[in-house]
Parts: C-alpha cells; sequence; structure tokens
C-alpha cells in the first residue's frame, strides 16, 4: 500500500513516461529553472493523475456528444477552453451514472480556480451544495467540529509529534496535512470517518520510506489523513469552501474576514491558472485585524501570517468543516 500520493522525482522516469501531458508540458514552461520548488514531487505527480482523469473525462463528453472536438478542450490549459468544457459538463450532467458524475465534479473541481465566468461559479455552487448534504447525511459526525479548541490544540503543539500517528521528516513525504488531521480531531473533536482515518500497527514511528509505513500504519490509500491533494476532496464535501487568488487575498483582505480560528487553509500551485495543485495545507489559529495567523507542519509554525505565507502560491482555499 502506498500511503503517500507524491513519490515521484522530478528527474525520474516521469517526464518520459508522460510526455504528451500537456500540463506538466505547461508547468515546466512556467517553472524557473533556477529555483526548483520544494513540492516539486507533489506537483508533477498531481499534474500526471490530473491528466489521466481528464482523459478519462474527455472520453464521457464524446461518447454523450458524438463531437470528437470537445475532447482537445477538456485538455486545455486555456481559461476559455475549460470555460466551454465545464458548460459542456453541465449541459449533460444528469444524463451520467453517478462514477461518471463524479469523475466530471472532480474535473470541475479542478479547474474553476482560474477561471472569473459567473455560471461556472454558479454551477460548481450547486453541485457543491448537492454534495455537502449528501455527505453531511451520510457521514454524520458524532461531535460537531470545536473550531477554537483545534486551533488552540494546533497552537500548542505545533512542534510536538505524538507517537500515536506518523511523523514524517523530510525524508519521506511531508507534515503538514497529517498535523492538520490531528488538530481536527484530537483538538476540534472530529470523529475519524471514511478514508480520513489512521491507526497504529507496529514500530516505526518517524517514517522515512513507503515500506516503514505500510509496514507500521493502517490507512487508506491514497489517504486523505496524509495527503493534501486528498484531504482537499474528501473535506470539500463536507465544508463550507470559499477561494481566493494570491493577489485578490493581498489586495482586498477586509473581504475575507468571515474565517474563524480551527478553519482550514489549502495552498496551491500548478500551471497556466486553470490547473491548481493542493500542495500544503495549514489551519487558523489567530485572527488579528488584518490577516490570519496560521499554524502548521512540515515547517513548524504556530502563528504565520497567510499574508507571508500566500507569497509562495497562486490560489488559496478556506475550509470550514461542518
Amino acid at each position: 500500500m502506498l500511503g503517500l500520493s507524491f513519490l515521484l522525482h522530478p528527474n525520474s522516469s516521469l517526464a518520459n513516461e508522460t510526455e504528451d501531458n500537456e500540463y506538466i508540458k505547461q508547468y515546466y514552461k512556467e517553472r524557473d529553472s533556477d529555483n526548483v520548488d520544494l513540492e516539486e514531487e507533489i506537483i508533477l505527480d498531481a499534474l500526471e493523475s490530473y491528466w489521466q482523469e481528464d482523459l478519462k473525462v474527455g472520453e464521457i463528453l464524446v461518447n454523450e456528444t458524438n463531437d470528437l472536438s470537445i475532447k482537445p478542450l477538456v485538455l486545455s490549459v486555456e481559461e476559455e477552453d475549460k470555460v466551454k468544457a465545464i458548460k459542456i459538463i453541465e449541459s449533460i450532467y444528469e444524463n451520467v451514472n453517478a462514477e461518471e458524475k463524479e469523475l466530471l465534479y472532480d474535473y470541475v473541481v479542478r479547474h474553476y480556480k482560474g477561471i472569473e465566468d459567473s455560471e461556472v461559479l454558479r454551477f460548481l455552487e450547486d453541485l457543491d451544495a448537492e454534495k455537502n448534504e449528501n455527505e453531511i447525511s451520510t457521514f454524520a459526525a458524532a461531535a460537531s467540529y470545536k473550531g477554537g479548541a483545534a486551533a488552540t490544540w494546533a497552537y500548542n503543539n505545533y512542534n510536538k509529534y505524538s507517537k500515536s500517528y506518523p511523523k514524517f521528516t523530510g525524508k519521506y513525504g511531508t507534515n503538514c496535512t497529517n498535523f492538520v488531521s490531528q488538530a481536527m480531531h484530537i483538538g476540534g473533536g472530529l470523529p475519524k470517518q471514511g478514508k480520513w482515518t489512521i491507526s497504529r500497527k507496529k514500530k516505526y514511528h518517524v517514517i522515512n520510506s513507503a515500506k516503514q509505513l505500510n509496514y507500521s500504519w493502517k490507512l487508506s490509500d491514497p489517504s486523505p489523513w496524509i495527503s493534501v491533494k486528498e484531504f482537499s476532496k474528501f473535506w470539500r464535501k463536507k465544508s463550507t469552501v470559499r477561494g481566493a487568488s494570491k493577489a485578490q487575498y493581498v489586495n482586498n483582505t477586509k473581504s475575507y474576514r468571515k474565517q474563524q480560528r480551527g478553519d482550514i487553509v489549502i495552498f496551491h500551485k500548478g500551471a497556466a491558472g486553470v490547473v491548481t495543485v493542493p500542495t500544503h495545507a495549514m489551519i487558523i489559529t489567530q485572527k488579528p485585524a488584518n490577516d490570519y495567523n496560521l499554524a502548521g507542519n512540515s515547517v513548524e509554525r504556530r502563528a504565520h501570517p497567510l499574508k507571508k505565507a500566500i507569497k509562495s502560491y497562486s490560489y488559496i482555499e478556506f475550509y470550514t468543516p461542518k
């Protein structure tokens, strides 16, 4: 079992295996070759999985419309093409089966962040409302989320590592999502549920390889407890979500003052603005007048200003678990 979903190295065979992947090609075009991103492995792995999923989306739309010209729109890195693809998805969404709906929904979630089209955003809001209602009724939590308590726990434990949970040191994976999950569960009182769960089996606490992780810990594959990509996918359906580009947040912070202590912040990177990858997670611990302070790992922080943290990213999403 592979617990972390970001094991491919940027200099591995990935580039050869995905030479037709336009998302990865675009990422390399935009990347600063003199300053390789420390989160590049996460980004490349996600862009490859997104490409494979979007190929399936293209097949669904072609099958439903009998129009082969739609597939290039689905796989494009241009905003205009993504908008057209999403509007086609809306037109056929009710005609497909549940599994196909899930693929189409995931496509919209992946690509809406760089799009400024009111119809696309309204369609996503409708989908989110439907998903949220279904998930909340399916996963009725034994206790409501106590955001303030989660924030206090994160502030007090930002540099502590319980042996009841794995510790990722940087040699294998990162600890950011593992830390946020603990804050929500231990501090915020949310019960483990579905794939968002983990338990210890054997001896390894500090994890330096997939073998050690699989030997010592029981968790899903891939795991929303430790993978930010899977975490965002899992909790989106059980949260109120609000997003902002870096420019939107920095230039108009006052309009983003509804968030509270204990809310989760997901940071995104990607390619061409419309193919964004969740790459880091933190939790709000303080709410000063003109910003939010965050706690997180793998760099240990308990009151890190969001305006400073966002500098390395293109987009953020605030998650308020329900």
